[in-house]
């Protein structure tokens, strides 16, 4: 449609420009943030499973799309983001690239985080096959709202054994029945695909994928995330099993999320919660939580 234009992959040599195109919309030490959590290693160029995707008028550089595949089957969309005075259609055209791109892989879903589920950029998104499922609260605590000392609780925290992992599948599958958070979600990946996921967030720790038990009975789980390079964990994913639920256990495996960071020294804990999971938010405030961000989420099945 647009004879004037080129959309192609950018090259090695050109990705600098590009990324800085690609993600105008972070401050410098977010955008330094993102390209480390980008790149393999420093200064090195994106590895195979980032795609830059650009649109070039007269062999300059005039738009960019960034498209990640990540593990468990998943990929993240940034919306595309061309130079003043160039057509909007331009941009979903660079948009419709770099789909093009993730079609050939073995996807389930493809999403895209935006700051707002109204406005230009949704526009596009929803345009391009995607559709709103919810909006996540990003929450922090940070280090002097951490325990002393190890909560004390009726529960019991076990890590789950290498020979127990298909049990842990299908006791986090039994949490989501029923779930308030990001329901629109599930069943639309496996939940080996998922675990993948989750294993790939961070770094990796099997000792703080913890099974929650009552009574011997198993309720629950509990999987919590290091980044040391930023003194931070995650709490990636707590549940419990409907007949568990509403009797204050979220509060108590809360407190033992806090706990391991606290034994990790890190200066703080996040966490994202689906905006319209009020007893979530509810407990999280309760327990020292603080909202710092909070998007817009839209998926399409691929």
């Amino acid at each position: 449609m647009y004879e004037k234009f080129q959309i192609s992959e950018i090259s090695p040599e050109r990705q600098a420009p590009g990324l800085r195109l690609a993600l105008r919309d972070l401050d410098e030490t977010q955008f330094r943030t993102q390209v480390d959590a980008l790149r393999e290693a420093e200064n090195a160029e994106l590895p195979a499973h980032t795609r830059l995707w650009g649109l070039f008028h007269e062999g300059n550089l005039a738009g960019a799309v960034l498209v990640q595949i990540q593990p468990g089957r998943s990929a993240m969309v940034w919306p595309p983001r061309i130079i003043d005075g160039q057509p909007r259609q331009a941009a979903a055209q660079l948009l419709e690239a770099g789909l093009r791109a993730l079609g050939q892989a073995d996807l389930g879903i493809a999403q895209a985080l935006l700051p707002t589920d109204a406005g230009g950029d949704a526009d596009m998104i929803r345009a391009a096959g995607f559709r709103h499922v919810s909006d996540l609260l990003y929450l922090v605590c940070p280090a002097h709202g951490f325990p002393d000392v190890q909560p004390s609780s009726m529960l019991q925290f076990s890590p789950i054994g290498a020979d127990h992992e298909r049990r842990f599948a299908a006791l986090v599958e039994a949490t989501y029945e029923g779930t308030l958070d990001c329901p629109a979600v599930n069943g639309l990946r496996s939940m080996e695909d998922v675990l993948q996921g989750y294993r790939a967030t961070g770094k990796y720790d099997p000792a703080w994928w913890l099974v929650v038990h009552r009574q011997g009975e198993a309720i629950g789980c509990l999987i919590v995330s290091d980044y040391p390079q930023y003194d931070t964990c995650e709490l990636i994913y707590m549940g419990l099993v409907p007949a568990a639920r509403r009797q204050g256990f979220g509060a108590a495996i809360t407190g033992q999320a806090m706990w391991l960071a606290a034994t990790a020294r890190r200066q703080r804990l996040v966490v994202a919660v689906d905006a319209a999971n009020t007893p979530a938010v509810k407990m999280y405030a309760a327990a020292g939580f603080q909202a710092w961000d909070r998007k817009s989420v839209f998926l399409r099945v691929m």
